[in-house]
């Protein structure tokens, strides 16, 4: 069994990255231009399920939806991320499924120079289709012309058609002045419009587009309200606009270079990435009946006695545990947590936030960072990540006791919030996201904070939004049992 799931969850991997495919999206039938999306991704186990306060399963908008692609009539099924009329940016958590409020928008001149006047909110509603992952393993982004009093009502239950109208290329700077480095990473933006607009309506391609928009103004919004690189006080492009295509040819490169995710690979990862989960749990969520009956005992004398009569078996301990499992399930569990919500806060708080600790160091590995044993910290592991395979896994916490396995479990959160702070790419945890104007804003969820920031023209107004660390009164349990391997009491 255990084989079994792993090999789903590494044939999902080459499904989705590794593999040119195209998913024939065919001629489907027209919706209605809004439509109420029906649960379904949560229905079901509850101990997998993101809950409203109110224990009702949450609307998972990404995989709740399909694209429904009409490569005749050019129209696509979208969700609303950020509408036209609002002065937030925000975005789509992929595994718990909804919106939180990435950053502020604020006034700020065009960094290149190219569009002289003030930029501040968005001519277009900004968006990304459900389903569709784009050549560069990301949501599939959208922005539509038009509706903006209709996409800004209760679009967190919504999804929407639209008339695809072209594609720009966005290119994005990885890091530092691209301008010399060219380290830019090329993405396909939709260009879309509302069909019974009374402005865009009659728009079929970008040439008639810009004839009823400043194309410049555009241009110059789409390159700097995502944010800029900042290297001390220098700011640098994050973003450049390129290339354009036609309608046709953008849905033709959508389905010949992006991902489709299909109901039974998209269910086949779940419930692999389920059986993952509880692997991990069984194996390290409770202690073992060794570690339960010392515990239990409320002598130092008591537990001299104990370790004496009973050897400690090789592997019972959570350190030797922990390690055993990293190794065996790192890469998959990484996946894993990208992709499928780990456990319900609602049925369970103390799996809930293991979970919540034990995926805070995945991230930390795909980020590039990993624990050194001997010097009890994390540190930049440069050009290794969690992904580069079992080679590198083999190595990670092997010379860790169970005091700096417990302080690597636990420092893991501020980590991330450190590096946050330094405003370097990073996650953040987020419980219910305050910045949302509206009730249901519960996320529990790591999110990706981006290390692009805006060059706001008002520089004691802050474009960041109000954001917490972890919560603080949530500590990880240490795990050891402060004892040496003869059996003597631990001294910390």
């Amino acid at each position: 069994m255990k084989t079994c799931f792993k090999k789903n969850i590494l044939s999902f991997l080459g499904f989705l990255f590794l593999s040119a495919c195209s998913t024939y999206m065919g001629n489907e039938p027209k919706l209605e231009l809004s439509t109420i999306a029906q649960k379904k991704w949560f229905v079901g186990n509850k101990q997998f399920m993101h809950q409203q306060n109110s224990g009702e399963s949450s609307l998972h908008l990404f995989y709740d939806l399909k694209p429904d692609i009409d490569l005749i009539n050019k129209e696509i099924n979208f969700i609303v991320t950020s509408p036209q009329k609002g002065t937030n940016r925000l975005e789509l958590d992929l595994v718990s499924g909804q919106h939180f409020v990435e950053g502020k928008l604020c006034k700020q001149d065009d960094l290149t120079k190219k569009f002289n006047k003030e930029l501040f909110i968005p001519a277009y509603t900004t968006g990304l289709v459900p389903r569709i992952i784009n050549e560069s393993g990301h949501f599939q982004k959208i922005i539509v012309f038009g509706g903006k009093d209709l996409y800004s009502k209760d679009f967190y239950h919504n999804y929407f058609r639209v008339k695809v109208v072209g594609a720009i290329v966005r290119k994005e700077c990885l890091k530092g002045n691209c301008q010399k480095t060219k380290l830019w990473s090329d993405n396909m933006v939709l260009v879309a419009v509302r069909w019974e607009d009374t402005v865009f309506g009659d728009v079929s391609d970008l040439a008639g587009l810009k004839k009823k928009v400043n194309w410049k103004r555009i241009t110059a919004l789409l390159e700097n309200s995502q944010g800029h690189i900042k290297d001390e006080e220098t700011f640098y492009p994050g973003f450049k606009v390129g290339g354009e295509f036609g309608a046709e040819q953008a849905l033709v490169h959508l389905n010949k270079n992006s991902v489709y995710l299909v109901d039974d690979k998209l269910y086949e990862m779940r419930s692999s990435c389920h059986q993952i989960y509880d692997n991990v749990w069984k194996e390290l969520g409770n202690d073992t009946l060794f570690e339960q009956e010392l515990k239990a005992l409320k002598t130092d004398k008591e537990r001299r006695h104990y370790i004496m009569k009973t050897p400690i078996e090789q592997g019972s301990l959570f350190f030797s545990k922990f390690q055993k499992i990293f190794k065996e399930y790192g890469q998959e569990y990484l996946t894993c947590a990208k992709f499928v919500y780990p456990a319900s806060i609602n049925e369970s708080f103390k799996r809930f936030w293991f979970f919540a600790h034990y995926t805070a160091i995945h991230l930390l590995y795909d980020l590039g960072y990993s624990y050194d044993c001997q010097q009890g910290r994390w540190g930049k592991k440069y050009g290794v990540k969690l992904t580069s395979g079992d080679l590198f896994l083999k190595k990670e916490f092997k010379y860790c006791n169970a005091r700096k396995t417990d302080h690597a479990i636990s420092s893991s959160v501020r980590m991330l919030d450190r590096l946050r702070i330094l405003g370097h790419e990073s996650y953040r945890f987020i419980e219910y996201d305050q910045n949302l104007k509206q009730q249901s804003n519960k996320i529990y969820s790591w999110v990706k904070f981006k290390d692009k920031v805006l060059n706001c023209k008002e520089k004691k107004k802050s474009n960041q939004v109000h954001i917490k660390n972890f919560p603080k009164d949530v500590k990880w349990k240490d795990r050891r049992l402060k004892i040496t391997k003869n059996g003597e009491l631990r001294k910390e």
